[in-house]
């Protein structure tokens, strides 16, 4: 018996961006069958406040990483239909047209991302049992691979805004070591590893709004705890940023650089018990957002007047997740899913005023 993902869907997809000029939020959500496995994972857009609720209509089983091009109008996902079929990579727009699958092989693709001009988009592609990265030229079709044969990559990439500079997550191919941090130029020349802490493991990061530095969360096997660092993007000055006793995670630049949005861990359980706070770009004036009712995976609106985030109902079971919004300075918080279900990879559309 499948479970259905039992959010209220309309059958068509929503063009445009929402009335308050915001720009509308695209995610994921997963699916489980009665054995509480992943029996699928579709794609949905809504506005700020949750309404209009559409599922996006890509005809396949599994869809996966979202992410808008930089006017709002396109959204490039993977897709795929059986369990061993290879990820493809698909364009969509918004008025739900021209649908596309501009790479046509079996290699399985992952966390696509648009350049900041539109041009490109990058992507990870799986060979086994490892990532490459490639570069897609939006107008000519081009694939292009970068990076080092030395290098295997760990599937998490990301441009910098300014464009000129990529941010990927991996590691020596001989070594067992944790996957560190390498930082390239656009066309994947000039490779260089910018952390060097083997016993960590670095699970998130993300680049400043100036594209000077990167923060970046990672589990210290010291006291076991995740913490959250900050460096130049050429890896000097690395430091600890904020330390809390139970550890942080999911750091995120707000639009102005000013703050940063991470999970403030509350207790050392598997799942750490994660609250929402806000806390200025050197680490000072740690602030709650949510008051130990909980929250993570933090995302900025293009405006920087809203946090979107996940919370986990810690009183039900793993697949109890809702997306909230919440003013920046911690007022109005909304629930914009209240259905179960586990949901990632929100992202906001950028609109006209932020381009």
């Amino acid at each position: 018996m499948i479970v259905a993902i039992t959010l209220i869907l309309q059958s068509a997809y929503v063009q445009g961006q929402s009335s308050s000029g915001v720009g509308k939020i695209v995610f994921t959500a997963y699916g489980f069958d009665d054995k509480h496995q992943i029996s699928g994972s579709n794609l949905f857009l809504m506005d700020i406040d949750g309404s209009n609720l559409t599922k996006i209509n890509t005809g396949f089983t599994y869809n996966f990483s979202p992410a808008w091009s930089p006017d709002g109008k396109y959204l490039a996902f993977t897709s795929k239909n059986e369990t061993n079929d290879p990820f493809q990579l698909h364009v969509i727009d918004s008025n739900g047209n021209n649908f596309t699958t501009p790479v046509s092989d079996q290699v399985s693709k992952t966390g696509p991302e648009w350049s900041p001009d539109g041009k490109r988009i990058l992507y990870a592609a799986a060979t086994d049992p490892i990532y490459e990265i490639d570069i897609l030229d939006t107008q000519s079709g081009n694939v292009v691979r970068i990076g080092n044969d030395k290098v295997a990559f760990g599937g998490d990439q990301s441009w910098s805004p300014d464009g000129k500079h990529i941010a990927v997550l991996g590691k020596i191919k001989i070594n067992d070591e944790s996957d560190q941090i390498y930082v390239m130029d656009s066309d994947g020349s000039n490779l260089k590893r910018i952390t060097n802490t083997p016993d960590w493991q670095i699970d998130y990061f993300r680049w400043s709004p100036d594209s000077k530095q990167i923060v970046f969360s990672a589990l210290s096997p010291q006291d076991g705890l995740y913490e959250i660092y900050l460096m130049n993007m050429d890896g000097s000055q690395q430091h600890s940023l904020i330390k809390s006793p139970f550890g942080s995670r999911f750091p995120a630049w707000s639009p102005d650089e000013n703050r940063i949005a991470f999970a403030w861990l509350q207790s050392a359980s598997a799942l750490g018990d994660p609250d929402l706070y806000v806390m200025d770009s050197q680490g000072r004036n740690p602030t709650s957002l949510t008051h130990g009712a909980g929250g993570e995976q933090p995302v900025w609106s293009p405006d920087g007047k809203y946090i979107a985030f996940v919370r986990r109902d810690a009183s039900q079971t793993l697949h109890r997740w809702d997306i909230f919004r919440i003013n920046a300075n911690g007022d109005n918080l909304v629930n914009l899913t209240n259905n179960p279900g586990i949901y990632t990879g929100i992202k906001w559309q950028p609109t006209q005023s932020t381009r």
